[in-house]
């Protein structure tokens, strides 16, 4: 064998250890990238405190420490309480940064247009996401009461098990949304588009729903003690064991709804429409207002009406289910 050939054989594996440190590098960049974006994480927390910037719990909004001037936010290259992250360009990798973030509170994602976002089992007291449009958002399991949705357009989005007391979603859109299983009691929900959400088992005493479209909405075992229903559109929605005691349905329409063992005592009906919706073991007992369309409603020997049997069926024109 000559020198050559010797030379030959040789530089084929010198050429495959190069290819196979080239492959790695990516990989140390990458793994460089994370722990510099943990640390800057942590860097920004430590750079609020110094700053005097926090979020307080009392007012719900970041305020200078100092001068006690709120609301008040701590801007781009950083996460954690009290940022402004309208003007960030949420990326794959800036997202994955806030998976290491437990507490956003008072922070604002007020605009932002991103395709995914995983906030979820965080504390988002009283962030501003008004006017955001987020195709899948995340937030199962995370404390976003006081927080404000107002005109977001929210896809898929998953508030499950959330706390969400007194948060805002005024005129957002919330189609196909499941807050299941959460506590929105006193959240607005004026004007907002709830068609085909999952509010089954959510806690809504005392919330306002002014307005909403929400066809087809799910809300079996759902309390809506004293909620304010005005003009809302509900058809075709399931309520079964709803409870709807003290709530304002004034003009609200349960056209077709199924509303069976639900309890509407002390709601005020003035105006509503429950034209074929089933009533079947509902308590009606103790309703009030006039000018109630009941037509073709079905109701069986256990619904409580405010008016007799043979009422309902000659003078209302509701029907009996044996």
């Amino acid at each position: 064998m000559t020198h050559f050939q010797k030379d030959s054989t040789k530089g084929p594996k010198f050429y495959r250890k190069t290819m196979n440190l080239a492959k790695r590098v990516p990989m140390l960049v990458n793994v460089s990238k994370f722990l510099v974006l943990i640390f800057s994480g942590l860097l920004a927390t430590a750079w609020a405190s110094k700053v005097g910037i926090s979020f307080d719990s009392n007012l719900h909004y970041c305020v200078n420490e100092e001068t006690k001037v709120g609301p008040v936010y701590l801007k781009k290259g950083s996460v954690g309480p009290c940022h402004d992250f309208s003007d960030e360009k949420l990326g794959a990798f800036f997202r994955f940064k806030l998976l290491f973030v437990d507490n956003l509170s008072g922070s604002s994602f007020q605009g932002i247009k991103v395709k995914k976002l995983n906030l979820s089992e965080k504390k988002l007291e009283g962030v501003n996401f008004t006017k955001a449009q987020i195709d899948l958002f995340l937030a199962n399991n995370s404390i976003i009461s006081f927080s404000d949705f107002s005109e977001a357009v929210l896809s898929s989005v998953n508030f499950k098990d959330a706390m969400a007391l007194s948060a805002r979603f005024r005129g957002s859109n919330l189609h196909g949304a499941d807050l299941s299983g959460g506590h929105f009691d006193h959240a607005f929900f004026e004007a907002a588009v709830l068609t085909s959400a999952n509010l089954r088992s959510t806690e809504c005493r005392q919330c306002v729903f002014k307005g909403i479209k929400g066809q087809q909405i799910q809300a079996e075992n759902t309390r809506f003690e004293g909620a304010d229903f005005g003009n809302a559109e509900l058809k075709f929605g399931k309520f079964k064991n709803a409870n709807f005691e003290g709530a304002n349905l004034q003009g609200a329409d349960f056209s077709s709804a199924e509303l069976d063992g639900a309890q509407f005592k002390g709601a005020d009906l003035t105006g509503a429409i429950f034209h074929t919706a089933s009533l079947l073991g509902a308590d009606l007992s103790e309703v009030k207002g006039e000018d109630i369309k009941w037509r073709f409603a079905k109701f069986d020997s256990a619904t409580k009406l405010p008016f007799s049997s043979n009422e309902a069926v000659q003078q209302f024109g509701m029907i009996f289910i044996p």
